[in-house]
């Protein structure tokens, strides 16, 4: 994996504005806090933000819908923590067989979504819904997996 990623990144190299950068930051009431990976500096103005994952994209839509959701949280982040306009938000993802990237383009609405899924979020622990979900690795893992029938179905 290594091998691979420096192959990618040796073709347009750049230094990191900062790594593991983390943040505390107010929506919809509470303080969401997180960890970047890494943050570029684009040009004078703009910064990118990198997400390193190991493996592949994820295929199904709600799979995607998350981890956009997660580039929109650090782009929402960046803006309190940087005097800088956030162009491009990226996963990086690391393979056996190389590296594939999956840029965003920040967009107006993204403060909105953000907002709108905190609360939702919210909405449903004060409801005490919490949906399950089957998942081989984190079923195998999970402290009360003696009480879940999720592997079953």
């Amino acid at each position: 994996l290594l091998d691979n990623f420096y192959k990618y990144w040796s073709k347009e190299p750049t230094s990191p504005l900062c790594v593991e950068k983390r943040f505390r930051v107010p929506v919809g009431g509470v303080v969401v806090t997180g960890r970047m990976d890494r943050v570029d500096a684009l040009d004078t103005a703009g910064i990118e933000i990198i997400d390193y994952k190991t493996g592949k994209p994820p295929g199904d839509r709600r799979s995607r819908e998350d981890a956009n959701l997660q580039l929109m949280m650090y782009a929402v982040a960046a803006g309190s923590l940087f005097n800088r306009r956030v162009s491009r938000v990226s996963f990086w993802y690391l393979k056996g067989d190389g590296v594939k990237v999956e840029a965003l383009s920040p967009e107006e609405n993204w403060k909105s979504v953000v907002r709108d899924a905190v609360s939702d979020f919210l909405e449903k622990i004060r409801a005490r819904r919490f949906e399950r979900k089957a998942d081989p690795y984190k079923c195998r893992t999970c402290g009360y997996r003696m009480f879940c029938d999720m592997e079953e179905k």
